[in-house]
């Protein structure tokens, strides 16, 4: 969160990079890396805001995902906060509370919970797709779901958390994201004809 280390995945061997990979913390002052969970293939992950604990997401022989909680700085074992489910693509709020998706009657919502997994709450009436990016105020997330099942497309859009319509932000393969101070917002266009663009 002060800019002074990186949190990245690592991966050996690029056969098992969609099984996830080892979550590895580097310092940008001494350029040292270390592993955060040895031995673990982590699917995403999200750190929280004073770095100190990790929410991330596996996934077992069985495809079936896995949420857990731990120590950035190894003080307690990863715990698990949910079990077989779908893809829950965890973020950190500035808050520290955990947005997620979570699936119900074969469709997936919006959720958020503290980082132990309690206090669930849900904050769509209307199926997504999955879920990224979170105003700093915690006003808004950007959820993804697909409109036009014919053209097979994506829409982005930005959920009022208060209650209100809708804010459409970009169509396709496109991801939208906040800056920490909230005052810009970043737009990336990824394209199969290799000209992906961030605005």
């Amino acid at each position: 969160s002060d800019g002074s280390r990186v949190f990245y995945l690592g991966s050996a061997h690029s056969s098992q990079r969609d099984r996830g990979g080892e979550l590895w913390v580097l310092d940008l002052s001494t350029s040292q890396a270390s592993k955060v969970l040895p031995g673990i293939a982590v699917l995403y992950f999200t750190v929280s805001p004073d770095d100190k604990q990790v929410v991330f997401e596996t996934l077992d022989a069985n495809g079936q995902h896995h949420l857990w909680l731990s120590s950035t700085e190894h003080r307690f074992a990863p715990r698990q906060i949910r079990s077989e489910g779908r893809q829950f693509g965890p973020q950190y709020s500035h808050s520290g509370r955990i947005y997620c998706v979570l699936s119900e009657g074969g469709h997936d919502y919006l959720y958020r919970m503290k980082d132990d997994g309690t206090q669930e709450e849900k904050l769509t009436s209307e199926p997504i797709g999955f879920a990224s990016g979170i105003s700093p105020d915690e006003r808004f997330v950007v959820v993804y779901r697909r409109l036009d099942k014919e053209e097979n497309r994506v829409e982005a859009e930005a959920v009022p958390l208060a209650g209100g319509p809708w804010i459409p932000l970009c169509s396709g393969w496109c991801e939208a994201e906040w800056s920490r101070d909230g005052k810009v917002m970043y737009f990336y266009w990824r394209s199969f004809m290799g000209n992906s663009r961030t605005y």
